[in-house]
């Protein structure tokens, strides 16, 4: 009873973390729904602006030329050359005054536009890392329920052994155990599929098909290297499919081939992201594809450094992505600096 209350107190407790991401994703919502309404009131004013200094050009223009225009009428001039050079300097003037307005204007709109951006990709950010917490939150109360109910199965079990040496002729009949049916591991099919996922990512699941192929190679090894008990293959796939492992199609690439595939998708999507929210900001082509490029690779980076296991691995898919070692290696002392390295292989 004891493993089945705990169990059911962290069933509840891992519905809070649901909510606590719905939550969230609410929060940030209003806040880019507010820097938005922000960024539109500050755009109205600085037309506003325009408009108001526009006009004041013109009526300034408009002025000086009437004074011209009575100043030479009064000397007989009205329609000299002079009068009509006069009108087309003030005109000549007024462009110019114009043109610095509008100058003036685009630049408030750019920085606005930056500041707009810059405002919700620290939003985003934020958004990320607290979603992402709270998801770890949650795998790392799976996890526990995943070890609580596979130490409930192995109490199960050490009581139905307990009964059955009670009972010495039901024992015997146990004893008996079929010839050929292959080499079973010492702990049970849960706990050695707990294993394997472990030993691929420290989520206590998957879903990428790098970590599918990297399972499939494991269980293929058991099957030629063991020659494993088919009974038990049967159960150990079973309960790899409870933590998201699905048979991947027949797949020659490697699992860090399938890793850095996906890597590069995700770049191409982030880039593509990123380009297209500086383009509606009103950025210039270069400043768009450098920002783009920029923000896309540090993010692969991260992508790929999630879902490695060492650090051998992190070098191996960058280099298949054609980034440099000295920027893997630079990224990697970034994160043994915050100690986050994943550790090297032995291998």
């Amino acid at each position: 009873m004891a493993y089945n209350d705990a169990i059911e107190q962290l069933k509840n407790a891992l519905k809070g973390y649901s909510d606590e991401e719905d939550r969230i994703k609410e929060l940030y919502a209003k806040a880019k729904g507010a820097i938005n309404e922000s960024y539109a009131r500050d755009i109205a004013a600085a037309e506003r602006e325009r408009a108001e200094k526009r006009a004041e050009a013109e009526a300034d223009a408009k002025r000086q030329i009437r004074n011209t225009d009575l100043t030479l009428a009064a000397r007989g001039l009205a329609f000299s050359g002079e009068a009509a050079q006069t009108r087309l300097d003030s005109a000549l003037g007024l462009n110019k005054r114009l043109a610095a307005i509008d100058a003036e204007h685009a630049r408030a709109e750019n920085e606005l536009a930056k500041a707009r951006l810059e405002s919700e990709t620290k939003a985003d950010g934020e958004e990320a890392k607290r979603v992402s917490d709270a998801r770890e939150g949650q795998n790392r109360i799976k996890s526990e329920i995943a070890q609580l109910e596979i130490k409930r199965e192995a109490e199960q079990a050490k009581a139905a052994e307990r009964e059955r040496a009670a009972a010495p002729a039901a024992a015997a009949d146990t004893e008996v155990s079929p010839a050929g049916n292959g080499y079973r591991p010492p702990v049970t099919a849960r706990v050695l599929a707990e294993q394997i996922i472990n030993s691929v990512n420290s989520r206590g699941y998957v879903t990428k098909s790098w970590e599918m192929k990297k399972i499939a190679d494991k269980l293929d090894n058991l099957v030629k290297g063991y020659e494993i008990d088919k009974d038990y293959l049967d159960d150990l796939i079973f309960t790899l499919r409870a933590y998201g492992y699905t048979e991947p199609k027949q797949e020659t690439r490697s699992a860090l081939q399938i890793l850095a595939d996906d890597a590069e998708a995700f770049y191409k999507s982030s880039y593509a992201t990123t380009y297209a929210a500086c383009q509606m900001a009103g950025f210039n082509e270069d400043y768009s594809t450098s920002h783009a490029k920029e923000k896309a690779t540090a993010k692969l980076l991260e992508y790929v450094y999630d879902r490695v296991s060492d650090a051998r691995e992190f070098r191996n898919v960058c280099t298949v992505l054609g980034i440099s070692g000295a920027e893997a290696n630079e990224y990697l002392e970034k994160q043994r600096v915050g100690g986050k390295e994943p550790a090297e292989s032995s291998k």
